[in-house]
């Protein structure tokens, strides 16, 4: 499991990260107050560096290659309920040693969580 607080590469907001593998492999993206704004199986997205912001990495989609955006709910109201999408999921790391450090431990997660072929 990896979870690491960090930030919006945006706008400076607290965003934790959390990637666990196992049965329920997935990937979590928590705002400040604890609420997701981006969850997924974690065989549907790539980690990768992103160069549009310094220390930064971004989830990309496994199939389109697109980054993976945050959710947004309607209103305060609406809880859960989700009408768009947002800002592409780009989260910004403390330094680079932090951020490759962050890289290297989720693609290990993901290639310890791919599916062996069946003996034949």
């Amino acid at each position: 499991m990896v979870k690491e607080v960090l930030k919006d590469a945006r706008f400076g907001k607290s965003r934790a990260l959390l990637v666990q593998r196992g049965e329920s492999s997935r990937v979590e993206v928590r705002d400040g107050d604890g609420r997701a704004v981006a969850e997924m199986p974690l065989g549907l997205v790539v980690f990768d560096r992103s160069y549009d912001f310094p220390d930064a990495l971004t989830l990309l989609h496994v199939d389109t290659q697109l980054p993976v955006r945050e959710a947004v709910e309607e209103d305060a109201q609406a809880v859960g309920v989700v009408v768009a999408e947002g800002a592409p999921v780009v989260l910004q790391a403390s330094g680079p040693a932090v951020r490759d450090e962050l890289l290297l431990a989720l693609r290990g997660l993901q290639q310890g969580d791919a599916v062996a072929p069946e003996p034949e």
